[in-house]
């Protein structure tokens, strides 16, 4: 077993014994628990082990020898555990080991620890990737132990090495001196300053950062500072140190900035005058190249060398600029440059009271336009000029309210020293009329026209008949006719009206073409009104019933009706088959007014001769007494319904069937016929006559006493 400070033995497996020495097969066991014991506790191999604790169940018995055993108590493993003191950088990797412990050191034992020295990882102060300062690794070395009872223990610490860490601190580095000087930048910040300093032997260090003058201004001597914790240091060694907080001064230099200021090219407006004042663009670019940010330029004069006049290329040469730099310029040496590529540019001027003439079109778009001299204003002093101006119409067109651009010319005044090649007067805009031309046509006339209800008339007229037309221009002319009345006449009179239409290298629209009077005639519109053929039964008048059929209006296009249609009547009023004539006539046209307009038309009525008047059919009937026969005279009869109050007769006789008494009998009709009256028997038909044959009376009736 490993070594735990004590004697104690114990065993694997239990331990089984055997006795002898039994006699007579007696029951001998043992009882009791086998301890086992080393003769000491100290580390060593087969080791003598002494069993204890067992006796005989047999009083008879006593156990008077016990086994030995051997064993071995093996060393205590233990590991070691170390402390080491931080320290300053001192260029060595020296270490401090400030204790060691050990894990599994038992209570009471005579055991110490010992170490023959402890060595830093590095040299040089560890440090993070944020730069700031780590712990790093301390190694223990040698490690050993002593005391009574070193011999039982073993130490199991790889390399027989302990690890632990602790922080090498940098070394505070002192400035000694902090000096440097800059041309003025418009700040007090110094980029590059010198840094004075002491460091340890051999090691390479660098001190950067940046130092603040007292003022940004030019100076010598001036007071320079530095803060401490805004440094760097650099170098193979620089990580090693620290500077500590606070400040450092020293002293350094500002000196004046050399500037070459050029002006620009400038421009201005004539004004008589060679002065210029720096403007605002000016200022700005000048500014700029001072190079310093919140420095400027804020006032400057140039002037023209050679004269006042409007021309490019003039030079100029810059005089004076006033510094805003807080130091009234004196953080700047300047030299002022001007240029040879300056302007002065013309003179605007201004002109009220123009106008431009209306003109008949002529063919060119030249305008007459009206200007005075004495309507200019915007001179320079007392200057005056000369004045002309020729317009132009937009385009040569006729028309309304055209623009005109008015375009003038200047000219000097050597009474008032006024040159025109300062100044300028941008064209004006006015407005004027092209009227049309007026033309004239000639070999225009009115066609004669058959009437058709309206006034429209045809109107021949030929462009070549133009005249008026300017130079090659041609134009198109179509006319159309308007009769002052519509009705038929001679001689009515005509307006035409003419439309113009754009031609070779002509426009309508440039030229008027007045109306003309001229005169032409409206002949009466044929017109034929038919007859139908028209069947009624004799009714003793000529009236006949239908509508006749008749041609187109002429004027029906403008609204023309017929106002009372035609009438129809028979030639006379007797019956006819086939063979009867019915005439048209009374037909009355009106216009859309309800004017009578039916004396423009020349009306053809034509008969129907093929109509028919059916005969009118009446009856016959009669009634007589009994008188032993069987004829019917023509006297006996009576007519039903005839026409109107007409009579008639019947002539001649008939007979029935037989000569008694009866009622309707009908009558053969033998001789029987019409005959005229006041009405014609031609004009009428009847149907089968009947008679009644009554009883015939006996007068002064007595019996026959004596036979027949």
């Amino acid at each position: 077993r490993e070594y735990d400070g004590t004697t104690t033995a114990g065993f694997s497996v239990t331990p089984t014994f055997s006795l002898s020495n039994i006699v007579n097969s007696d029951s001998v066991s043992l009882t009791g628990t086998a301890t086992g014991l080393f003769a000491d506790k100290n580390f060593g191999t087969g080791k003598t082990v002494t069993l204890s604790g067992l006796t005989s169940t047999n009083a008879n018995y006593s156990v008077v020898t016990i086994p030995s055993f051997s064993a071995d108590i093996t060393k205590r493993s233990i590991t070691l555990s170390a402390t080491a003191a931080d320290k300053i950088y001192d260029q060595s990797a020296t270490a401090t080991s400030t204790g060691l412990t050990g894990d599994r050191k038992l209570s009471g034992d005579d055991l110490s620890y010992t170490s023959t020295g402890a060595t830093f990882a590095s040299a040089s102060v560890a440090r993070n990737g944020s730069n700031a300062v780590i712990a790093q690794t301390v190694t223990v070395a040698g490690l050993g132990l002593a005391g009574e009872d070193a011999a039982n223990y073993a130490i199991v610490n790889a390399g027989n090495n302990a690890t632990t860490s602790a922080t090498i601190s940098p070394e505070t580095l002192s400035l000694t001196s902090l000096t440097g000087s800059k041309t003025y930048d418009g700040s007090a910040v110094l980029s590059a300053p010198t840094f004075g300093f002491t460091a340890l032997a051999g090691d390479v260090v660098e001190v950067t950062g940046t130092a603040s003058f007292d003022t940004r201004h030019v100076g010598t001597a001036k007071v320079l500072t530095a803060n401490l914790a805004a440094l760097t240091l650099g170098g193979a060694k620089g990580g090693n140190y620290t500077l500590g907080s606070g400040n450092y001064t020293g002293a350094g230099d500002i000196t004046a900035k050399n500037v070459t200021l050029t002006l620009g090219a400038i421009s201005k407006t004539y004004d008589a005058s060679t002065a210029y004042s720096l403007q605002t663009a000016d200022l700005s670019a000048l500014s700029t190249a001072l190079g310093v940010s919140g420095d400027s330029i804020t006032v400057g004069a140039a002037t023209y060398s050679a004269n006042a006049n409007a021309a490019t290329n003039k030079t100029v040469t810059l005089d004076s600029v006033t510094v805003s730099d807080g130091n009234n310029g004196l953080n700047f040496n300047l030299t002022l440059a001007g240029n040879s590529s300056s302007t002065i540019t013309k003179k605007a001027l201004t002109i009220s009271g123009s106008s431009a003439d209306s003109k008949e079109y002529n063919g060119n778009t030249t305008a007459a336009v009206t200007a005075s001299a004495g309507n200019l204003a915007g001179f320079a002093g007392t200057e005056t000029l000369g004045l002309s101006a020729a317009g132009t119409f937009a385009d040569k067109n006729a028309g309304t309210g055209k623009a005109v651009t008015a375009a003038y010319t200047l000219s000097d005044d050597g009474a008032s020293g006024g040159l025109a090649a300062n100044y300028s007067l941008a064209n004006d805009a006015l407005t004027a009329n092209i009227t049309a031309k007026a033309l004239t046509i000639s070999g225009s006339a009115a066609s004669n026209k058959s009437y058709d209800g309206t006034v429209s008339a045809s109107v021949s007229a030929s462009a070549g008949n133009l005249v008026g037309l300017i130079g090659v221009e041609a134009l198109g002319v179509s006319a159309a006719g308007s009769f002052a009345d519509k009705n038929v006449a001679n001689g009515i009179a005509v307006t035409a009206a003419y439309t113009l239409s754009n031609g070779v290298n002509g426009l309508a629209a440039n030229y008027t073409l007045a109306d003309a009077s001229l005169s032409a005639n409206i002949t009466t519109a044929t017109l034929t009104v038919t007859a139908p053929s028209v069947t009624k039964t004799y009714d003793g008048t000529t009236v006949a019933s239908g509508t006749a059929t008749m041609g187109a209006l002429a004027g029906v296009g403008a609204g023309e009706t017929v106002g009372t249609a035609a009438t129809l009547a028979f030639t006379n009023k007797d019956a006819g088959t086939g063979n009867k004539t019915v005439r048209p006539g009374g037909l009355v046209i009106r216009d859309s007014s309800n004017a009578d307009v039916t004396s423009n038309y020349s009306i053809t009525y034509t008969d129907n001769t093929g109509s028919t008047i059916n005969k009118f059919a009446t009856t016959l009937t009669g009634t007589r007494a009994y008188d032993g026969t069987n004829v019917v005279a023509g006297s006996m009869l009576n007519f039903g319904t005839l026409v109107g109050i007409e009579t008639l007769g019947v002539a001649g006789s008939g007979t029935v069937a037989d000569a008694n008494v009866g009622s309707g009998k009908t009558v053969t009709l033998g001789s029987l016929a019409l005959a005229d009256g006041t009405g014609l028997a031609s004009n009428y038909s009847f149907t089968t006559p009947t008679i009644s044959i009554t009883q015939l009376a006996v007068a002064n009736w007595k019996a026959n006493t004596t036979g027949d």
